[in-house]
C-alpha cells in the first residue's frame, strides 16, 4: 500500500478493503504456522544491531559517494559511537562538540531520563579508530563536512 501510495496509484475502496483482508488473514496464518512450529525463535521489543552488520553497513555506505549516503553513514556511526537515541543524533550541532585531547567532545542536551534539563551533562567522547576506518567517527565527520553538504546539517 505505501509503495503504490509513494509511486500515485490510486486504488478503488473495494481493491483497499480487499487488499486489507488478505494482509490479515496472510499475518494470521503466518502467526498460526509460527505458534506451531517449535524452532520458531521468540523475541520481543527491538533486536540489537550487531557489530558486524553495522560494520558492514559502514562499509557498503563509505563506497557510495553520494551525498544520502555520507550523511546515512555519519548518522549511523554517530549514533553507534555515542550510544545515543536518533533524536539526539539529530539535534546535534558543532557548539555542542569540542576537541580535548585525542578526543571529540559531545555535548548531549536532551536526555530521556531529564526532560526537565536540570542534571548536569556529561559529555561523551568518541576516539579516531585506524584500525577500522569504516567505521572511525572523525572519518565520518570530516566526509560530511566535504564541500557544500555541511550547511545543511551539524549547523
Amino acid at each position: 500500500m505505501h509503495m503504490l501510495k509513494n509511486y500515485g496509484v490510486t486504488l478503488s475502496i473495494e481493491a483497499v478493503k480487499t487488499l486489507s483482508s488478505d494482509f490479515r488473514g496472510l499475518k494470521r496464518t503466518l502467526n498460526l504456522s509460527q505458534s506451531c512450529n517449535q524452532d520458531a525463535k521468540v523475541t520481543t521489543g527491538n533486536v540489537p544491531l550487531s557489530y558486524d552488520l553495522y560494520s558492514v553497513f559502514a562499509k557498503v555506505m563509505l563506497q557510495k559517494p553520494e551525498r544520502e549516503y555520507v550523511w546515512a553513514r555519519t548518522f549511523l556511526i554517530l549514533a553507534w559511537n555515542l550510544m545515543s537515541r536518533s533524536r539526539n543524533v539529530c539535534t546535534l550541532l558543532y557548539n555542542h562538540m569540542e576537541f580535548v585531547g585525542d578526543a571529540l567532545r559531545f555535548y548531549v542536551i536532551h536526555a530521556k531520563n531529564d526532560q526537565a534539563g536540570e542534571k548536569p551533562r556529561d559529555p561523551k567522547h568518541v576516539y579516531s579508530n585506524v584500525c577500522s576506518p569504516e567505521v572511525c567517527p572523525l572519518l565520518a565527520l570530516g566526509r560530511a563536512g566535504e564541500g557544500e553538504g555541511c550547511r545543511d546539517v551539524l549547523v
